[in-house]
């Protein structure tokens, strides 16, 4: 069930008490986006915005949503496809490759580096198949290309105080039991 709310009620809080962003009800399921027996075969959807409103009513229906890379992704290896297996399925649920590190690659082929290391980085990133697997050097650069340092580029780094560097040592420890965005496989599984 979805409720029936204006658009403005979904990222930031609203003043509850004027009551001017209640909801209204919900969305009756016989209004609902749906698609039957579509022309082409299948239907994809890979967490993406299918729709912003009902076309036929107006109600708003999304805030939260991926990109469309991966749904993208999905209808070109299905196109590819002349029947689909359960197999085939398997295969491109298991598909690693990754459209928004293709792009960012070919925004980095314009991009001189000024450091010997920074062009060796940005070569491993140029030479890699945007595969986010195991053990690809290439995933392991561009992952903290892409999401940024988290250093604040403006101001100036200064030397950390000795209690700091005691404190950053315990979440470095704590951090190399399971690095983020690894699984189970633990540090060896970034390369």
């Amino acid at each position: 069930m979805i409720p029936r709310r204006p658009a403005i009620n979904g990222w930031l809080p609203v003043p509850g008490w004027t009551g001017e962003y209640e909801w209204d009800g919900v969305i009756p399921a016989e209004q609902m986006p749906r698609v039957d027996d579509p022309v082409r075969g299948f239907i994809v959807t890979a967490n993406n915005r299918v729709v912003t409103a009902i076309p036929d009513t107006g109600d708003y229906f999304c805030t939260d949503a991926h990109p469309p890379y991966r749904a993208r992704r999905i209808e070109q290896l299905i196109a590819e496809l002349a029947p689909a297996s359960p197999q085939d399925m398997a295969t491109i649920h298991r598909d690693d490759f990754s459209a928004p590190a293709h792009l960012f690659q070919a925004a980095l082929a314009d991009v001189t580096p000024r450091s010997a290391a920074a062009r060796a980085v940005r070569d491993i990133m140029l030479g890699w198949d945007a595969r986010m697997s195991p053990g690809s050097s290439g995933a392991a650069c561009y992952l903290p290309a892409a999401l940024g340092s988290g250093q604040d580029r403006r101001r100036p780094v200064r030397p950390r105080r000795r209690r700091e560097r005691r404190t950053a040592g315990t979440a470095r420890q704590r951090l190399g039991r399971q690095p983020p965005l690894v699984g189970a496989a633990g540090p060896a599984a970034i390369g």
